[in-house]
């Protein structure tokens, strides 16, 4: 397979995702859907997600393993909690529907990954269902990266003829 996607001209990567794209498509648009119902669920709250950030912050601090991230949340997270909380839920629902649409999926894959790896540090402590499902994200964005699935039932197939910048799209 690889020495016939050579002799047309196409990568490796796009050999991979012309054989199985729509299953990597699939997963692209789980993923992104699961991103953009969290986002969402946040921003439409009944009570403000501006209220519930700072209680979730102070009982991380409490009870996470992590002598580094705790730092991070007292000294970073917790004095600007105003701030993640209108980045957490728009950082979400933008992944998401960048991730659904296939559009700028590198950039997506890089926040989404960096969102949850943060989650994972914040909660993994607390059960095995919250580490393995943000272990799941970060591997799902970092697979969803490598194979640049937005070009394949996405947008990224028609802006990467304009986009010069590999790992955006």
């Amino acid at each position: 397979m690889a020495d016939e996607s050579a002799a047309r001209g196409e990568s490796v990567v796009d050999a991979f995702l012309t054989a199985r794209g729509p299953y990597v498509a699939a997963f692209r648009i789980v993923l992104g859907y699961f991103f953009l119902k969290a986002g969402l669920g946040k921003i439409m709250a009944t009570i403000p997600f501006s209220e519930q950030l700072p209680k979730m912050f102070a009982g991380w601090l409490q009870s996470n393993p992590f002598p580094w991230y705790k730092a991070f949340i007292a000294t970073v997270a917790l004095p600007h909690s105003d701030v993640f909380a209108f980045l957490v839920p728009y950082g979400e629902t933008a992944v998401g529907a960048c991730m659904i649409l296939g559009l700028a999926t590198g950039i997506a894959c890089f926040f989404g990954l960096v969102m949850s790896a943060n989650y994972y540090c914040a909660s993994q402590h607390m059960s095995a269902a919250t580490s393995g499902i943000t272990m799941l994200c970060s591997f799902g964005f970092l697979l969803m990266w490598a194979l640049r699935a937005g070009r394949y039932f996405g947008l990224d197939h028609f802006v990467r003829k304009y986009v010069k910048i590999e790992w955006l799209i």
